[in-house]
């Protein structure tokens, strides 16, 4: 079953794969500050939705 999170438990998870992407270095490492900065963004401003499968 999905498990949802506007909350922004599954943040952390975004954050560790973020790193995983910068290790492997085949990612544009503005491209995944972005994401993270708008993951963080919609938290802050309750906008944020995450889905975990």
């Amino acid at each position: 079953m999905a498990a949802t999170d506007t909350k922004g438990p599954l943040l952390s998870f975004t954050q560790i794969i973020a790193g995983y992407a910068r290790a492997v270095g085949t990612f544009d490492e503005a491209r995944i500050q972005q994401i993270l900065d708008t993951a963080q963004t919609a938290l802050e401003d309750g906008t944020y939705f995450a889905v975990n499968p």
